[in-house]
């Protein structure tokens, strides 16, 4: 296929992708029309604005303010009428910020940063995808990506799951060349990006243990590479594992020094805290405000605990039936 593809004028490939990628922007800006805020946008935009006006974040603290911000941005640059007295509550303070005014003008202009950041992920996928396995690879991964309804759906709204994903994936390729050829500048971008994906979500903190385990395979596939470069080679064997040593030591130091301006890019997002431990404590207010006896939905039935399956249901009910087949055929090949 990538033959096959690669004799394509380049003129068609180039068109083959703009289309693809004007479909991630447009589709979703046109159906967003007309529509009403969910509930997660009439906490999440009002609270995004209000962390521009008050310098601090007070609403909505059970999820990290990058994404809240990024999408109240085009707010800044229109007329807004802000309540003269801040309630205390971030849902009712989300209310009348929203239904004094035109509400459906500030969601949509709300909405566009989001659709954005879902062009930059399918944009990213694409670059991903064909520098892995080449041109058809990458068309593929945007193809699936631009027809894929639930990213559609998501890209649309004022919500935190398009963000993470975007620069959750942006970190992960950043590290990627990093950990394929480290110098200051990849180890910066890399701690950047980090930062970023922290702050769109705290589920992003498993972005940390993924990256010592990816530290760990890169520097086996080395030594094992190096290994087998040099059979019978004792002392020169003796050398290539002080230096590895040394390898592994200064990618750890490394690590150090993404976390560290991973923080940094946090305390920014934040607004400057005094709190050292301002982070911690809004993970720790993620599930604050759930009802204990809150019933869930799945298939036709309620329970008051939910399901162990309902993730994995919830993805094969929401997946389209083409991804899921290439997903088990890719798996079987990778087996």
């Amino acid at each position: 296929m990538s033959a096959k593809l690669a004799q394509w004028p380049r003129w068609l490939q180039v068109l083959s992708k703009a289309f693809l990628l004007a479909m991630t922007l447009i589709v979703p800006v046109v159906i967003m029309k007309g529509k009403s805020a969910t509930f997660d946008e009439v906490s999440h935009l009002p609270a995004g604005y209000s962390y521009f006006v008050r310098h601090s974040i007070q609403y909505n603290q059970q999820h990290p303010p990058l994404i809240k911000e990024i999408c109240a941005l085009p707010l800044l640059f229109m007329k807004i009428r802000v309540p003269a007295v801040f309630p205390e509550n971030g849902w009712a303070f989300g209310q009348e910020f929203l239904y004094s005014q035109d509400a459906d003008k500030l969601m949509f202009w709300g909405r566009i940063p989001a659709v954005l950041m879902s062009l930059g992920l399918a944009a990213l996928v694409m670059i991903w995808g064909g520098k892995l396995w080449g041109t058809s690879a990458g068309l593929l991964s945007l193809f699936l990506y631009a027809t894929d309804p639930t990213l559609t759906a998501h890209s649309q709204l004022v919500t935190t799951d398009v963000g993470v994903a975007f620069f959750s994936t942006l970190y992960l390729f950043l590290l990627r060349l990093y950990l394929l050829k480290p110098d200051w500048k990849r180890l910066a971008l890399s701690g950047l990006s980090l930062g970023l994906a922290l702050g769109s979500k705290f589920s992003a903190v498993i972005l940390i243990p993924m990256t010592l385990i990816l530290l760990g395979v890169g520097e086996w596939n080395r030594r094992r590479a190096s290994t087998e470069a040099l059979p019978g080679m004792d002392e020169k064997l003796n050398e290539q594992n002080s230096s590895r040593l040394s390898s592994f030591s200064t990618r750890l130091a490394g690590l150090g020094l993404m976390l560290g301006l991973a923080y940094l890019v946090l305390w920014i997002i934040y607004f400057l805290p005094n709190d050292p431990f301002f982070y911690v404590k809004g993970m720790r207010a993620v599930n604050q405000d759930h009802r204990p006896d809150l019933h869930f939905y799945l298939m036709g039935n309620f329970q008051p605990k939910g399901w162990r399956v309902y993730l994995l249901v919830a993805w094969l009910v929401k997946t389209p039936i083409p991804s899921i087949i290439l997903l088990a055929v890719a798996l079987g090949l990778f087996l």
